[in-house]
């Protein structure tokens, strides 16, 4: 079960590095509100379309309320929250940095959610948040000094482009 969790949460996370790509690239042609509708517009058909292939319920069922707490619906407000900041921080910086940033935020925000839900964070774990935002920030200041030593340096290039090549100007007109 372990290998089969660690291979889905891998996976998880390439499909959330492609597709923060491609949200990125369609918000520098359409601007962020629209691809964020667009976004969530086609997660829809797919995630109906999932679920009428994979559920054993009638599709009357689709609708019928779960028995989750209804706080425990935020989840699809803060998948819109993530897009929206992921197409706004996308031509900014490159995918590294914006992987490791997201990164950083989802550990600490899980750590945060142990605390409160399972009453427990170890320490080591808190080490390992700030080492991993210390290694970001030491490569985020050698990428600059590195690249700033040429003329025209934009920090957005600095590891090699920024997603999908999107002009931010235009991006940011459109939002």
């Amino acid at each position: 079960m372990l290998l089969m969790g660690s291979a889905a949460a891998l996976c998880a996370g390439v499909a959330r590095a492609m597709a923060r790509t491609a949200n990125a690239r369609v918000a520098a042609d359409v601007g962020v509100a629209r691809s964020t509708l667009y976004n969530f517009a086609v997660g829809l058909v797919c995630s109906v379309v999932a679920w009428l292939a994979l559920s054993s319920a009638p599709a009357a069922d689709m609708l019928a309320t779960a028995a989750a707490p209804p706080w425990a619906y935020i989840g699809g407000a803060l998948g819109v929250l993530f897009v929206v900041c992921s197409n706004l921080a996308a031509p900014r910086m490159s995918s590294f940095v914006m992987t490791l940033l997201i990164l950083v935020g989802q550990i600490a925000a899980g750590l945060v959610l142990d605390g409160l839900l399972r009453g427990h964070v170890a320490p080591l774990q808190i080490v390992g948040c700030v080492l991993l935002f210390a290694g970001l920030a030491w490569d985020v200041a050698a990428s600059r000094r590195t690249a700033g030593a040429g003329k025209g340096h934009d920090p957005r290039t600095a590891r090699g482009g920024s997603d999908a090549g999107i002009s931010g100007s235009k991006m940011w007109k459109q939002a």
